[in-house]
């Protein structure tokens, strides 16, 4: 109950109870007046009757003025014995014991104490009905009261509206929802308190800006290179280590680009001539990835830039690092440098399952035979790969999505996040896998790329979306995980289509459903997700992004878009028990999501991974080792519809 009802109710307590008492004792003391005044009358009429009677010899007929006496009495019947003998019996005309409910008075004569006289007398309350005088003046004074009280209930409750408007404040507070005040808070008393609350909240918006601005200074200066703005080495090796130990990923390459020369240039022009290159280089390499999905750039050495680009084969490899040889020639080179002999470019070819060292040393060996032949500049390491990436062309990957997609031939994979304490399900996270037309399923990795690529995210979206419906639990479940794409949130007919499904299966059914989005997306199209993220929040859906550290963005959005879950992407996840810098990335993160917002590590590989995490104050983790731990490793598919 809140505070102004509370107090409303307590006064209308005390006063009504007061009323109350007032009304009983007025009742009590009303009942006794008028039993005295009845017997009163009757003792008058004894004392007329021994005076004017008995004691006259020439009083009148009893039967002549007893009886008028009697009915202004209310007495219906009378007895009068003297000395045991009868002396006098009166009834009124017309009266039956049935008809009324009497009261029987015996008296005893003053002078004469042989004389008895029985009445048979109304209540003496009913006799009021022909005295309302008094009761008219107490139901007024009663009205009075009832009216008085109700006018200062009214006036109570007004001058109390401020008090529970800063009550609704607070609650608002509380839940973790202090934008959604629908009053001024000018109406708030005290005014003293709203303008401290006032005060507080600002101050506390400012800490969660100040907590998210340093959350990414410590991680832009974890995993940032301070000069060129890219990621680090330790940024680089975390990412091509998630990488090689996912499964989902298949084969992929990394490119080193070095210049040589650059101490020489540092001499000859100073260190900002040396500084602004590796800048051009930098740029117009980032510029270069755009074109590759899932791609990172990151500085490898002092003079060295390193390329990851995920799912690409060795002819596309060597493309790649022809193009971006070429390209780099174009740069504004500064003399003494020649960009023909002094610009290498090495590449190898990597598959999951392979170690980070041995990449590492075989981009190197790369690079020192691109330094040796001197020829083209770039060169390839040659090595057998089990694991070939999808190479099919635009055209044959449009037309095997395109027949996939109009059959609904997707697989689903459902890989489980568990909670730390106790170990059960937090939610369920449904991974598509998509027929080759050869027998083989390939996981989610392998062809979203080319799905965005061929413009096809929002058929994909759509697909995944009508089967996560029909697979959603009931309220009491574990929620079940779709990853959509953002870009088909801002898509006008996706999302009604999405808004109107979720209104067909209710807000407790919808509750049940949590839609994914990736990190890096997120903060790309921060503002238009508004908009659509708060309809999915109204309808019941529950938020959630993943890939979070992956790249250095401001976690600002976790509190905007009030996430319900927040996954750690694989790459700050291993070996995170030797990686001190990585536990500071995800301590970082796991304190901003402090509230209802849930911190699930992705890609533990073993239990050492599992403490570590645990001991940070993540909620729950993801992935095969988990499954394995926990079930057995009984990985769900479920095929496709129809």
């Amino acid at each position: 109950m809140r505070l102004t009802r509370q107090i409303v109710a307590l006064l209308c307590l005390c006063v009504m109870g007061a009323v109350f008492v007032v009304l009983l004792t007025g009742a009590f003391s009303l009942h006794t007046l008028t039993e005295r005044y009845q017997r009163d009358e009757l003792r008058a009429l004894v004392r007329i009757f021994e005076q004017d009677v008995l004691m006259s010899p020439q009083a009148p007929r009893l039967s002549a003025w007893l009886p008028p006496m009697l009915q202004a009495n209310g007495v219906k019947e009378l007895t009068i014995r003297l000395d045991d003998a009868p002396l006098f019996h009166y009834r009124e005309p017309g009266f039956t014991d049935s008809e009324y409910r009497l009261q029987t008075v015996l008296m005893a004569g003053e002078f004469y104490p042989g004389l008895h006289l029985r009445f048979e007398v109304l209540p003496a309350l009913t006799m009021l009905s022909n005295q309302l005088s008094p009761l008219r003046s107490l139901a007024l004074g009663v009205g009075t009261v009832v009216v008085g009280v109700w006018l200062a209930l009214l006036w109570l409750r007004r001058q109390l509206r401020g008090v529970e408007l800063l009550a609704q404040r607070g609650q608002h507070i509380l839940s973790g929802n202090p934008g959604k005040l629908r009053h001024d808070v000018a109406l708030e008393w005290p005014p003293v308190v709203s303008a401290a609350l006032t005060y507080l909240q600002d101050e506390l918006e400012d800490a969660k800006k100040e907590r998210s601005r340093f959350d990414t200074f410590i991680r832009r200066n974890v995993f940032i290179d301070k000069q060129l703005g890219i990621g680090n080495r330790i940024f680089f090796d975390n990412r091509v280590e998630a990488a090689l130990s996912d499964a989902e990923y298949s084969a992929g390459a990394m490119l080193l680009l070095s210049i040589d020369g650059l101490e020489l240039l540092k001499k000859e022009h100073g260190e900002g001539t040396e500084q602004s290159l590796l800048l051009q280089a930098s740029e117009l390499t980032a510029s270069f990835t755009q074109r590759f999905s899932g791609a990172v750039q990151a500085r490898y050495a002092r003079d060295t830039l390193a390329l990851l680009l995920p799912n690409i084969s060795k002819q596309e490899t060597l493309t790649a690092a022809e193009q971006l040889w070429r390209q780099l020639l174009r740069l504004d080179w500064p003399a003494p440098l020649d960009p023909e002999r002094q610009l290498f470019i090495g590449a190898v070819c990597y598959q999951p399952g392979e170690w980070l060292a041995q990449i590492e040393e075989e981009a190197e060996m790369a690079l020192r035979g691109a330094r040796l032949q001197r020829e083209g500049g770039f060169f390839l390491y040659d090595k057998v790969l089990r694991v070939e990436a999808n190479g099919k062309g635009s055209v044959r990957w449009r037309t095997l999505l395109e027949r996939q997609f109009a059959r609904g031939q997707l697989t689903y994979q459902i890989q489980s996040a568990w909670s730390c304490q106790p170990a059960e399900p937090v939610l369920h996270e449904l991974l598509a896998r998509l027929p080759d037309g050869r027998g083989k399923l390939l996981p989610a990795a392998s062809f979203v790329t080319m799905v965005e690529k061929v413009g096809m995210q929002r058929e994909l979206d759509r697909l995944m979306l009508g089967n996560a419906l029909a697979l959603l639990p009931t309220e009491r479940s574990v929620p079940l995980a779709l990853n959509l794409h953002p870009q088909s949130l801002l898509d006008n007919a996706f999302r009604h289509q999405l808004l109107m499904a979720l209104l067909r299966i209710g807000k407790r059914r919808a509750s049940r459903l949590v839609i994914e989005l990736n990190e890096a997306l997120v903060s790309r199209y921060q503002e238009g997700l508004r908009a659509p993220l708060r309809e999915l929040r109204l309808l019941g859906c529950q938020l959630a992004v993943d890939h979070a550290g992956q790249d250095v963005v401001s976690t600002h959005y976790i509190k905007e878009f009030e996430l319900s879950y927040l996954k750690i992407h694989p790459s700050l996840v291993r070996d995170i028990a030797s990686r001190p810098l990585n536990q500071m990335a995800v301590r970082s993160l796991v304190g901003g999501c402090l509230g209802q917002t849930q911190v699930i590590a992705v890609g533990i590989q073993n239990e050492q991974e599992w403490q570590v995490l645990q001991s940070l104050g993540v909620s729950g983790g993801q992935g095969f080792w988990l499954d394995q731990a926990m079930q057995g490793d009984k990985r769900v598919l479920i095929a496709p519809r129809g």
